[in-house]
């Protein structure tokens, strides 16, 4: 592992498929009705942000919410091939998940899966709503510039908030979002199966060599 380079991963929808999961469960929780085009809008920003989408994210008791789901969240089925591509990460560089989800389910789905436990940091919303706070943190706490950063997303949002600090990203095309509303925050490339997500890291780090 060479700790000049850094691999973060988001969580929801690049190692699991669970769009319909969290919006089933977040109206169920508030007791509210979100369109599939809503609560996909609400993700081409900070899901924690109170703005014109209307829904109140902000406002909701996430250490709850996450509670709530975690039994079933653990079991939920992991993307074909995202163990292999983390094993594979945590070869290249230093590991670090950064989410908006719950930091407990998460390091339980992984060990449900076998992988990563023990080997990638996790922050979740405990640490900061913000995932742009939690990619100054990684910065901070291991002087790794922004350039040997490589960011795992799905989201128009969490581009953004990594381009607001010069971290590339590299899009999945089967998450929470479409490669139309991905292509806006120009990521570095675009993964279309797991294995695509290796090629990619591999790609960025020697380009920036």
């Amino acid at each position: 592992m060479n700790k000049e380079k850094i691999i973060i991963f988001d969580f929801d929808g690049v190692f699991v498929d669970n769009f319909d999961f969290h919006k089933k469960h977040i109206e169920d929780f508030l007791g509210i009705s979100i369109t599939d085009e809503e609560f996909y809008d609400i993700h081409s920003g900070n899901v924690y942000k109170d703005d014109k989408h209307g829904l109140e994210l902000g406002n909701f008791d996430a250490l709850k919410y996450f509670r709530t789901i975690h039994d079933e969240f653990v079991k939920l089925p992991i993307i074909d091939g995202m163990a292999q591509v983390t094993q594979k990460a945590q070869e290249i560089g230093e590991t670090f998940i950064v989410s908006s989800g719950g930091e407990k389910n998460m390091h339980d789905f992984f060990v449900e899966n076998c992988i990563c436990e023990d080997l990638c940091t996790i922050y979740g919303v405990e640490t900061h709503p913000s995932k742009e706070k939690k990619f100054e943190k990684i910065i901070d706490e291991t002087g790794v510039l922004a350039d040997n950063i490589i960011f795992v997303t799905d989201t128009l949002g969490d581009i953004h908030e990594a381009n607001s600090l010069d971290i590339s990203s590299i899009a999945v095309t089967w998450g929470f979002q479409n490669i139309d509303t991905l292509q806006k925050g120009v990521p570095f490339g675009f993964a279309r199966v797991a294995d695509d997500i290796t090629t990619l890291i591999e790609e960025y780090f020697i380009t920036v060599k």
